[in-house]
């Protein structure tokens, strides 16, 4: 059956709309030159170093939750590259701010047919322009990635809903093999495939499926070869299958940042802010009350997100997403992939080993976006204008605002301050001062201890 097509499609988005997308771009980069590292964070720029600078890429990711590391070489090419380019830790927050501008625009434009102006203006400012996105865009963590890789498996998807693609499929099953490589929430990725395929969403062009196995076997040849050589490196040992389902808490978890991340709610250590660093002890006796008030209104938002939530609930419910028949126009497509994206996160919940943690639903993040952009444009489609543009400006004050402070006062973007990001190594080595890390406040060394430190299972030349 055709997918109908709206009055709007084709129409390009206004001169303001770029202009928002422009300013927040922008932003991203000052944020990405403010970003301080953590944990994950140098074990991602070891990756790099190494490969760039002592000539070995090491062909397994970072540590996964459940033990061992991920697969593949990915990791190590993300940090080397930029660094190549430009030999500073922030240069890979700023190749991951400009990823996620890239695929941004490729989804806005794909779904701009279905969604309208309306829609395409909720797009921007629930996900675009949005404190959960920007604060976790903008600095160096494989996890970063996971939403771009979401939103251009949304996007070839709508492509292949039209036909057997080659180029489409391709590159929507090359998300999943990437994600393999970057972060264990690929399987989110990897269930939501099958469940679009079985459920006919989308049509698989068999050629360019089979080119893209092809090309995700080859790239995880050396990591096989050193996963024969030394079995610990393996992505497993912690936890136990189905964890979520026996335990329910773990699931539950998951179903609290799912409305967590449809709006304002951000986390707890990302708001302890601080703005003496940047403005003085005078100004941050003010400005730390304003922006902790400002939190609090974002956890409001949730109400927002719990209601969406609930008529998708009640719409896939209705409309039988599992078993109906493939939907005719493009929006009751979108959101029929909005409700498979739910049900792969559920599953994916259900039997992760460990504990779920907000930075596994990066993959869907754009999908828990749409939830509310959907309900919205159906509210708005029934009446409400009036409330609506009240609510919408309320929306935005509190995210411009909270963008703000994340970038002046939180752990992740000041040097310094309250329960400062930075971390206090007690082993010196080249790479901390050649990356610029020890100037921007990223790490502090210690050099009078005889304690050591640096990532498990990873020897880096003698200092």
């Amino acid at each position: 059956m055709p997918i109908a097509t709206p009055t709007s499609a084709g129409r390009p988005p206004s001169p303001l709309w770029w202009a928002v997308f422009s300013v927040t771009a922008g932003w991203s980069l000052v944020m990405s030159l403010r970003c301080q590292v953590h944990g994950d964070a140098i074990d991602m720029m070891v990756r790099g170093w190494r490969l760039v600078f002592d000539g070995v890429w090491l062909p397994f990711g970072l540590k996964t939750s459940a033990g061992g590391f991920s697969p593949g070489g990915l990791t190590a090419l993300v940090a080397g590259l930029p660094l190549a380019v430009w030999p500073d830790y922030r240069s890979v927050a700023v190749l991951i701010a400009l990823v996620h501008a890239a695929a941004f625009l490729w989804l806005a434009m794909a779904l701009r047919p279905a969604l309208g102006d309306t829609g395409s203006w909720l797009l921007l400012l629930v996900l675009w322009v949005d404190p959960w996105r920007m604060a976790f865009s903008t600095h160096p963590w494989n996890s970063s990635l996971m939403l771009p890789l979401g939103m251009i498996h949304l996007a070839t998807a709508l492509t292949m809903s039209r036909g057997r693609v080659a180029w489409a499929t391709f590159v929507h099953a090359l998300t999943v093999g990437l994600g393999l490589q970057l972060h264990t929430s690929f399987a989110v990725l990897a269930i939501l495939s099958v469940l679009l395929w079985l459920t006919g969403m989308v049509r698989v062009h068999w050629g360019g499926l089979a080119a893209a196995v092809v090309v995700g076997v080859a790239a995880l040849a050396p990591w096989v070869a050193a996963v024969v050589a030394d079995p610990e490196l393996l992505p497993a040992g912690k936890g136990f299958p189905m964890r979520g389902l026996i335990l329910v808490y773990p699931t539950l978890r998951g179903l609290m940042y799912w409305l967590k991340m449809g709006g304002l709610s951000l986390p707890s250590w990302l708001t302890r802010f601080d703005f003496t660093p940047d403005c003085g002890a005078t100004a941050d006796a003010v400005l730390t009350p304003l922006a902790t008030g400002v939190v609090v209104l974002g956890h409001l938002t949730t109400l927002v997100v719990l209601w969406a939530t609930w008529r998708l609930v009640r719409r896939a419910l209705r409309q039988r997403i599992w078993r109906g028949p493939a939907p005719g126009t493009r929006r009751a497509w979108l959101e029929r992939y909005v409700g498979l994206a739910a049900t792969a996160a559920l599953a994916s919940f259900a039997v992760s080993p460990t504990t779920v943690m907000f930075w596994q639903l990066f993959v869907v993040q754009h999908a828990i976006a749409l939830t509310v952009v959907l309900a919205v444009g159906a509210f708005l489609r029934r009446g409400g204008a009036g409330w609506f543009r009240r609510a919408a400006a309320a929306w935005v004050a509190v995210s411009v605002a909270l963008i703000l402070a994340i970038t002046f006062g939180a752990p992740m973007y000041r040097q310094g301050g309250r329960q400062p990001e930075g971390m206090d190594l007690r082993y010196d080595h080249p790479m901390f001062h050649r990356l610029g890390m020890v100037d921007h406040g990223s790490v502090t060394v210690n050099r009078g201890s005889e304690e050591g430190w640096w990532p498990a299972a990873l020897e880096p030349a003698d200092p």
